[in-house]
């Protein structure tokens, strides 16, 4: 399956007193990173690497991709738009020590070790802001994408 352009939404680090309370994992303390795309053909692949397992969803349901367009946009703070870089993973996502940021730069061929890292990676490599903050911006700016238009490309 070759995805024609995937987005990666960034979320927040988790703060001390909702991991304490239960609310958030532990893991959320660095950050989380969630990937999705779609085919020429229009179907779409939304892949969430979590700490015990992944979650991955496959549709070309227009209501369906809509749905979860609008959820990540809503829970992600940012979203990065990048276009087809590679037919083929270069090393295997299953294993114990990959998090999720490794997971998602597998995707594109690439090889991460931080959630920064990765960040930085695609915007060098021509990434586009769709939603959030960029830098220099503060979170009360919102975003320059919208779910619709996830959910039309």
């Amino acid at each position: 399956m070759n995805i024609h352009e995937w987005y990666f939404g960034f979320h927040d680090r988790g703060s001390l007193i909702d991991i304490a309370r239960g609310r958030e994992s532990v893991t959320t303390m660095f950050g989380h990173v969630e990937a999705w795309g779609y085919t020429i053909d229009g179907t779409w692949l939304f892949f969430d690497p979590r700490g015990r397992h992944t979650i991955i969803e496959i549709t070309h349901l227009y209501e369906e991709v809509t749905d979860f367009a609008q959820e990540r946009f809503m829970r992600c703070r940012e979203i990065l738009k990048i276009g087809h870089r590679t037919d083929r993973i270069t090393y295997p996502m299953i294993r114990p020590h990959l998090h999720c940021g490794t997971q998602c730069a597998a995707l594109l061929g690439w090889r991460a070790y931080t959630l920064r890292g990765f960040r930085r990676m695609l915007l060098e490599n021509g990434a586009e802001i769709v939603h959030g903050r960029s830098e220099g911006r503060s979170s009360s700016e919102g975003g320059t994408g919208t779910a619709a238009q996830a959910s039309r490309s």
